[in-house]
């Protein structure tokens, strides 16, 4: 687990909330403090869905943060900064094995639950704070090193100035 702040905040929030940067990311949940507090659960609601939907969807069960973004954005819009905010972005399972692979970690992605980017801002400070969950406790750090050192990485490619 690593915590970073985020040099360049502006910079950041448009790439989350007007870019598609973070798009791809599933969303386990967001909280939002303005004038009242917002909360949305990732999950995604498979009633809501015909039969054709839902096979379009295959097996995802949260959302893309490119589907929940808009609704993020029209909520923090405006003259005034959000008071705070809690975001909670997870791979998907096929960018878990993706990780898993190009890390050379030896898991089983079945094993692995999550591998998170929870984003905090309060203050006047954003952070991001990675986070792996697996199934059954383990002494073994590698995958939290791997996907530590992967997020710092993909924070980097996509220009995101950061402190350790």
């Amino acid at each position: 687990m690593k915590s970073l702040k985020i040099v360049d905040v502006k910079s950041f929030m448009s790439k989350l909330l007007i870019q598609n940067v973070f798009d791809a990311f599933l969303v386990s949940e967001v909280t939002i403090h303005t004038f009242q507090r917002f909360e949305m659960n990732g999950k995604l609601n498979r009633d809501y869905y015909s039969a054709e939907e839902l096979e379009t969807l295959g097996g995802r069960t949260h959302a893309k943060w490119g589907e929940v973004r808009p609704f993020a954005y029209q909520i923090v819009k405006g003259n005034k900064t959000p008071l705070s905010f809690q975001i909670s972005l997870m791979l998907s399972q096929k960018a878990i094995d993706s990780v898993l692979t190009n890390q050379g970690v030896l898991m089983d992605s079945n094993e692995v639950t999550g591998l998170y980017f929870h984003l905090r801002y309060e203050n006047n400070e954003l952070h991001v704070v990675t986070g792996t969950g697996v199934k059954t406790f383990t002494l073994d750090k590698t995958l939290d090193y791997a996907w530590d050192e992967q997020a710092m990485k993909y924070l980097k490619n996509n220009e995101i100035a950061y402190e350790e």
